[in-house]
């Protein structure tokens, strides 16, 4: 028997590397065809479309009714304001002063000649697409990084349940091929899809919000900071699908691995950092908030006061400090996982 020519052979990294697409490719459709995978996905456009009926609600502009109480009650306090006006000044003033003298170091504003009683305080509360798009998506974000937790949870831990892991391995012992081809194909594709649904969730609410011509504010600004908003949030739930997926990794049950997630927030995130100020900034929730926002503002307690009171303290956490916290949690997670995995018995 001739062997072919060794220049016709294919080289060992190519083999290597055609093996690990084939591993991938399987994953891609193991991926889509895990039927609670697909139910969690539903359940993320679902955000989509709470999100644009309280859009719509919120910018839906006041009846003629609610404008006819509205002026009603204005002009009855505006009445009240005619007669007193002058004394609420002077007391509001007087108040101010006392409060700039006992907190010196603070920046105490009273806002006194903004008390005269204006009309738009007596409408309902209405918004526009541009003052509340961000909140908007923000909300929808948290919800998507919780789902995509799920996603990323459900389609490792199925795999123990089932027992299609310890199979599988008999087809592909090289461990942490298996665990790399699983991590990267939920993170990238729960990834592409919380981008888009993101995106879809955004486009919807400019259209509700245009039906009561609220969209008239939105200007190309505001645009790329959804625009880029929305990719800070295609990343977090990739991070978060992710996170899930090792976690997976590490308990081998969906429920446990949501469990462990719930622990988390309730006794570090909540208590601990509560009780520690120091870390706030160190927290999944901040962080993750400062990632999605583009930055955002806590307090801690600052100089204790001569009546024991603290002065609180307004601090900034930057966009890059979120994302860096939150990418170094998920590298560790990773490598505790890959570890287990390897070293642990399957069966």
């Amino acid at each position: 028997m001739i062997s072919a020519p060794a220049a016709a052979r294919p080289a060992p990294e190519a083999t290597r590397r055609n093996a690990y697409w084939r591993l991938l490719g399987v994953e891609l459709r193991r991926f889509g065809a895990r039927s609670a995978v697909r139910w969690l996905l539903v359940a993320m456009l679902a955000v989509v479309a709470v999100t644009a009926l309280a859009a719509y609600r919120s910018t839906v502009p006041p009846s003629a009714e609610q404008l006819r109480q509205a002026r009603q009650l204005y002009e009855e306090q505006h009445a009240v304001w005619e007669d007193t006006g002058d004394e609420q000044l002077r007391q509001c003033l007087e108040q101010e002063a006392v409060e700039r003298e006992r907190q010196p170091d603070q920046k105490i504003e009273f806002a006194c000649d903004q008390m005269e009683p204006q009309l738009e305080w007596f409408l309902p509360g209405r918004t526009t697409f541009a003052q509340s798009a961000s909140s908007w998506l923000f909300q929808e974000s948290t919800l998507l990084a919780m789902l995509a937790m799920v996603v990323g949870a459900t389609f490792v831990a199925a795999e123990f349940a089932t027992g299609n892991m310890s199979t599988w391995l008999t087809f592909e012992p090289r461990r942490t091929r298996v665990f790399t081809s699983k991590v990267v194909v939920v993170t990238l594709l729960t990834g592409v899809a919380v981008t888009a649904v993101a995106a879809v969730a955004v486009g919807v609410s400019w259209v509700v919000s245009g039906l009561n011509d609220a969209t008239t504010d939105a200007t190309p600004a505001l645009w790329r900071a959804l625009g880029g908003q929305v990719a800070r949030t295609g990343a977090a739930g990739a991070l978060a699908a992710g996170a899930g997926a090792v976690l997976g990794f590490l308990l081998r049950h969906t429920a446990a691995a949501v469990a462990v997630a719930v622990g988390w927030f309730v006794a570090v995130e909540g208590i601990l950092a509560s009780l520690l100020a120091a870390l706030l900034p160190w927290t999944i929730r901040l962080t993750l908030t400062a990632w999605l926002q583009g930055g955002t503002e806590y307090s801690v307690p600052g100089v204790r006061g001569a009546d024991g009171s603290y002065a609180w303290e307004m601090r900034e956490l930057a966009t890059w400090h979120g994302g860096a916290v939150l990418l170094g949690y998920a590298v560790v997670l990773t490598a505790a996982a890959l570890l287990v995995f390897r070293r642990r018995d399957v069966a």
